[in-house]
């Protein structure tokens, strides 16, 4: 029998859902059997809302639901009974539930701005302790009395939690580094930090015999001999003063994010769900406490979309799987409706709704089968590349393709570069779908009723468009700015953007900590400026992971150690209160000075921000005449370096970082993407893109290795260029409509317009903005 697949935005597909299947709220992470048997409980930490819904074990059907004030990770179950802690995130408390309940039966308030993220209980259930993200504590708690008996310091970001079997001692997974955290219980105080773990640990696992810690490593270490580790196996032993590592699992491609994990009712089969290849990896893990047989892997298990949580069920035949990103993205053209005010269906950050699985565990066989599904179910090339790491040379010039925009592409071994392109700039938009811009393109997948910045608004986008190509089948990987500039820079945003974001943009977490160099939020391979470093290859950036002056005039700065000395330091980041002409102006100061001495870097990055737009508010240009002078500033761009001695060997790409701010009728990530370059072949291009795949498309034109799966995996824009050019310059086509256009005070919505904090990307309410927008027309 075929199995039917849904394909992603990302050009990654997933399995259709088996029988047994249920609708979830947004970014579920928790997907765990109470000790009767009885209940299946999901914790629910999405931008829509924080919640908790109960589940029958045996149907999936829903017993209960209850909104909270906070949410987030996994639930600590007691030793008996249908009773569970949840971590209350933002609300700074843990709260108790027994069985299908509807309202917490016991709170224990935890200290003023702690984000419970995690919470465990010890076996014989009278400790408790929590991990408080935001400042970087675990707080031990009475759970008889419900009073914390103090906290003990850790590393940066702790999550994951274990005890040990007598309760002595607690296991700190220390997300925002490489490391473990053991703590004395009793004393309240810590006994040991393993360094070396891995980059990120964020969950862990003790051995059903005690004798074994197993620590999901959400990203992954090992790159001098580009073996990744997703699981490390701990030996706890009472005899160590520290805990010697075992070898590690490895995963065979880097971005595959382990970050949960169960295991089997005898403890022989470790199951660890692995997000970002949305599948279950299963590995053979013995009962051996001198740990003499090394982790085998025996297959692998297809999921939904994104698995953030895998649990046993009462037979220990079967798993329940968590899907943080449910069973597929859909269209939005409904958003924001005329006739319906501050109606958000259809918001992507608010529609991504997860989904939980039971799905039966597969013989030997069918998991082997499984593994090499697991390969076909990824990006377009994954198969191809799945020993890459062992041997990069042999990705050199990338996945094979008859395609003669091959030649101009991808780069021989022996030159490091094509001879066709030798310049990249790399320009990054903000928030916009295809249908929003280019819906009224005649010939294109476009539906010109969504089209709020159509052609009079945006006429040198649609003239580019209709020149250098149209792409109406491209996605945004991200569904916000928080994750959507990680995939713009590095092909992939790892579980802590992916799991804190949702939170931030819900209102319940006031750190945004996403583009600022913050050590959680980087992933392994860093960004493309880093993976330029590695090559060689000079680059320089423009407002891309900023923080702007503090006062007018002052220099921008970076917290990225690998941009330091290759910003400008007068082009700002994002703030909708400046103009993108004054940050084009400055970009071709710049470019000018490279053509006089002829040392234009290879890789540029470019920020034009203010498509996003700063809504209604008085006295602020009008959404449209913000999206009209970001339009004004790529033509701009593009006629300069067309008119330059680079035009015949770079190539611009423009995308936006996510799509989240309109409608669409194909999908709520199809977002607009140009290519300009005289190599350009034009006309309409219907081919699958994606985010990563615009990034694989640049490395592979300067020669840079691949920083994730998904963009080694991703299609490269092979079909998009031709080896004839056409060097004739492109001359920008000046604004349409007036650029000085305000706000009025009567403007829809301009009071809730002015409360709103542009300083930054996705400050304000996005949900909100895009309801103003609708009306703004």
């Amino acid at each position: 029998m075929t199995t039917r697949v849904v394909v992603l935005p990302t050009e990654w597909s997933i399995v259709a859902p088996p029988a047994q299947v249920a609708a979830t709220g947004t970014l579920p992470q928790s997907a765990s059997l109470t000790r009767d048997g009885k209940h299946v409980v999901v914790v629910e930490g999405g931008q829509a809302g924080a919640g908790l819904s109960v589940y029958d074990p045996q149907t999936l059907a829903l017993q209960s639901h209850v909104k909270l004030d906070g949410a987030f990770g996994d639930v600590a179950l007691d030793p008996s009974g249908d009773g569970y802690w949840v971590a209350g995130a933002g609300s700074d408390a843990l709260l108790h539930f027994s069985g299908a309940a509807t309202a917490a039966d016991r709170t224990v308030a935890l200290p003023a701005e702690f984000w419970a993220s995690a919470v465990a209980l010890s076996p014989d259930g009278t400790t408790l302790a929590a991990s408080g993200d935001q400042v970087d504590q675990v707080a031990l708690v009475d759970a008889r009395a419900g009073t914390v008996l103090g906290t003990v310091k850790t590393g940066r970001h702790p999550n994951g939690l274990a005890f040990t079997r007598d309760g002595k001692t607690l296991y700190v997974a220390n997300w925002g580094e490489s490391s473990v955290t053991a703590i004395d219980v009793a004393a309240r105080r810590e006994r040991d930090t393993i360094d070396g773990i891995g980059l990120h640990p964020e969950r862990l696992l003790l051995s059903r015999d005690g004798t074994k810690l197993y620590v999901a490593v959400a990203d992954y270490d090992g790159y001098d001999n580009y073996g990744h580790y997703g699981i490390e196996v701990l030996l706890v032993s009472g005899a160590t003063p520290r805990l010697p590592h075992s070898g590690p699992i490895r995963f065979p491609l880097t971005g595959v994010s382990p970050t949960a994990l169960a295991l089997s009712r005898d403890g022989r089969r470790l199951f660890v769900a692995a997000s970002a290849s949305n599948s279950i990896e299963v590995y053979e893990v013995g009962a051996n406490p001198s740990l003499a047989a090394l982790p085998r892997k025996v297959g692998a298990i297809a999921t939904g979309w994104y698995p953030t949580a895998v649990g046993i069920d009462a037979a220990g035949t079967g798993l329940y799987v968590a899907d943080g990103m449910g069973e597929g993205s859909r269209a939005n053209p409904q958003f924001a409706p005329f006739g319906h005010p501050r109606s958000y269906d259809g918001y992507d950050a608010a529609s991504l709704i997860g989904s939980v699985r039971h799905i039966p565990i597969p013989g030997d066989a069918e998991l082997a089968r499984g593994a090499k599904a697991e390969l076909a179910l990824g990006g377009p090339f994954l198969a191809a590349v799945a020993d890459w790491q062992s041997d990069p040379r042999a990705f050199d010039d990338g996945p094979r393709s008859a395609d003669p925009g091959r030649a101009i592409v991808s780069w021989r071994r022996s030159a490091k570069r094509t001879r066709y392109i030798k310049h990249v700039i790399y320009v990054i938009k903000e928030n916009r779908t295809y249908d929003q811009v280019l819906g009224d393109v005649a010939g294109a997948d476009g539906d010109p009723k969504l089209a709020y910045f159509g052609e009079t608004i945006t006429p040198n986008e649609h003239a580019l468009a209709k020149r250098f190509g149209v792409f109406d089948n491209t996605y945004a990987d991200a569904v916000v700015s928080a994750d959507g500039h990680n995939w713009s820079m590095a092909a992939f945003a790892n579980d802590y953007v992916e799991k804190m974001w949702p939170a931030n943009y819900g209102g319940r977490r006031k750190v945004y900590d996403f583009e600022d160099g913050a050590d959680a939020a980087v992933p392994a391979s860093g960004y493309l400026w880093d993976d330029a470093a590695r090559a060689g290859i000079s680059f320089r950036d423009y407002g891309e992971f900023v923080t702007n002056p503090a006062r007018k005039g002052g220099d921008s700065t970076t917290a990225m150690k690998g941009l330091v000395g290759h910003i400008d330091p007068h082009y700002p980041g994002f703030d909708t209160n400046l103009r993108d002409e004054d940050r084009e102006a400055e970009w071709a100061r710049e470019f000018a000075g490279y053509v006089q001495r002829g040392d234009l870097p290879a890789l540029e990055i470019v920020r034009l921000p203010n498509d996003h737009t700063a809504g209604t508010r008085s006295g602020s240009r009008t959404p449209q005449a913000m999206v009209a002078e970001n339009d004004l500033a790529l033509g701009r761009l593009v006629e300069t370096v067309s008119h330059s001695p680079y035009w015949k060997d770079t190539a611009i790409f423009a995308i936006e970082d996510d799509a989240q701010n309109g409608p669409d009728h194909v999908d709520d990530q199809r977002t607009t993407f140009y290519l300009m370059s005289a190599y350009a072949k034009g006309g309409v291009q219907h081919a699958h893109y994606s985010t990563a795949g615009v990034v694989r498309t640049i490395e592979l034109i300067l020669g840079l290795a691949p920083m994730s799966a998904y963009d080694a995996a991703a299609n490269p824009l092979y079909a998009a260029f031709t080896t004839t050019p056409d060097l004739r310059p492109y001359d920008a086509i000046p604004a349409k409509v007036d650029l000085e256009a305000r706000n009025g005070a009567t403007a829809y919505r301009a009071a809730d317009s002015a409360k709103m904090d542009f300083s930054h990307a996705d400050a304000a309410p996005e949900a909100d903005l895009n309801d103003i927008l609708a009306h703004a027309r």
